[in-house]
């Protein structure tokens, strides 16, 4: 049986939802046609609407709904759009709503699990799975810079320590360290036979070393030893042909739109 590799990221988002609830200052809402989370900043990509399947009667409707959930919380937010999203002008609706398009596209691609090459590292790096909230903070840290984004997002989520580390969560977060300097990460999360790859990056000193391909690689050979079938990313331009090469293929495009908080 075909995995649907839609139906993996919408999983994942769901999983994020319910852990975001677990942790106090976050929130998550699932719905059988929409995923909302928050973190409480005033940072729109760190809060978003996910996985819409409404109905077209009742869509502009269930666009408010969500609208004013995150207007309680008093933050801004972010709605992704994905492959299989309904109703199919569900961007023209939010549009009209006041919601502004990212141009920048995400490109969805999925890789099979079975015979994973060997990963390669450069002299004097090493992979490891962060156990502790020491390597979390490490892992956060370089996760903020690689993408720079702003500091207080690595503060916030430092929260998500109070949850564990231990096989029994569904994400695991994947560290590189360079002569013994964290320089690289990638996150996991488990959703249904699939694993769901996120943050990946590398530090900008750090970068043309082939270590963004080894965490992805890393986060695979992860999902694969605890039996998920397929991997699953969301990928830049710039990291497209990185991942071509790990065996991902293609399957859809996702996009961002961003509203202010009311």
């Amino acid at each position: 049986m075909m995995i649907d590799p839609t139906e993996v990221v919408d999983a994942s988002s769901r999983v994020f939802a319910e852990l975001n609830r677990r942790v106090p200052g976050f929130d998550g809402l699932v719905e059988p046609d929409v995923t909302v989370a928050s973190i409480g900043l005033p940072i729109a990509r760190v809060n978003s609407a996910t996985a819409a399947r409404f109905e077209p009667a009742s869509a502009d409707a269930r666009i408010d709904d969500v609208v004013e959930w995150f207007e309680r919380r008093r933050v801004p937010f972010v709605w992704r759009l994905g492959p299989t999203d309904r109703p199919p002008d569900l961007q023209d609706r939010l549009l009209a709503k006041g919601f502004a398009l990212d141009p920048d596209e995400l490109l969805g691609m999925a890789a099979s699990l079975v015979d994973l090459p060997s990963i390669e590292l450069p002299d004097g790096a090493v992979i490891e799975l962060v156990r502790d909230s020491t390597a979390f903070r490490e892992w956060l840290d370089v996760m903020v810079a690689g993408f720079g984004m702003p500091p207080q997002i690595g503060d916030a989520f430092v929260a998500f320590g109070t949850l564990g580390f231990g096989d029994e969560q569904p994400t695991r977060a994947i560290l590189a360290r360079l002569d013994g300097r964290a320089v690289a990460t990638a996150l996991g999360v488990f959703a249904g036979d699939g694993i769901v790859i996120a943050n990946v990056t590398t530090l900008p000193g750090e970068r043309g070393r082939g270590l963004g391909r080894a965490v992805t690689l890393a986060a695979m050979r992860v999902g694969a030893d605890a039996g998920a079938r397929l991997a699953v990313l969301q990928s830049t331009d710039m990291g497209h042909g990185v991942y071509r090469r790990l065996g991902f293929e293609d399957f859809g495009r996702y996009r961002v739109l961003a509203r202010l908080a009311g």
